[in-house]
């Protein structure tokens, strides 16, 4: 369409530099906002009686958020440390599944460790940019991947395009997201979580007429 677009990588994630562990030797003055933000995110959920997320996902009524349990316990970042396995790890997270036809990730339960090595090369991406993503990620860890990142207000135009099939975030849970977005524009796509791999034309068609809607340009111009 002729756009410039600048995809800047959160810090942690990528080329930047890596957010240093509760446990290091590092700058204290790094480590303290992170730990500050989320310990006034925990107070507020307290005095707001929200149930913790144990609760939640064993009472029932989040069961598609148990994997956030294991990625908050340190389990993954204890046993995913070389490269070999953080591909591994991305393998099972897109989908990559065992001869038998088990998968190497759920919703529920996370990621299982047992099964990467025994994993089918997923369907979704390449072997070559997989390959590029593990480099990535190898750089630093998943240290940085598994924060997380202050909730504030948006306020420039965004669009949402929801997965209809999500199970790990189906489209109910971004009811709220208007109160923090207020230009927000809402589209969806009948796939699962990995939408731009499972129906790439479907997804860019929506990303062009909303961009030739908010900018007017119906031709691209290199």
């Amino acid at each position: 369409m002729g756009f410039r677009v600048v995809a800047p990588d959160i810090i942690g994630f990528g080329q930047t530099v890596r957010q240093p562990s509760s446990d290091s030797n590092n700058d204290f003055s790094l480590i303290i906002p992170f730990k500050k933000t989320a310990d006034d995110v925990k107070e507020l959920a307290r005095q707001l009686n929200h149930a913790p997320l144990e609760e939640l996902v064993k009472s029932g009524k989040l069961p598609n958020f148990g994997y956030q349990i294991q990625l908050a316990s340190g389990q993954l970042e204890e046993a995913i440390q070389s490269r070999d396995q953080i591909r591994q790890l991305l393998n099972s997270l897109y989908g990559g599944m065992t001869a038998s036809g088990l998968p190497g990730f759920d919703v529920k339960t996370g990621v299982h460790l047992d099964r990467l090595a025994q994993l089918d090369h997923t369907k979704l991406v390449s072997e070559r940019m997989l390959d590029f993503y593990a480099d990535q990620y190898a750089r630093n860890g998943i240290h940085s991947t598994l924060n997380w990142l202050e909730r504030t207000m948006i306020d420039i135009p965004v669009l949402f395009i929801a997965a209809t099939k999500d199970e790990a975030l189906p489209p109910a849970m971004s009811q709220a997201m208007d109160k923090y977005i207020p230009d927000l524009t809402r589209k969806s796509v009948d796939t699962r979580h990995w939408a731009l791999w499972e129906k790439p034309e479907a997804v860019n068609l929506i990303i062009r007429e909303w961009l030739e809607d908010r900018t007017g340009q119906q031709k691209s111009h290199l």
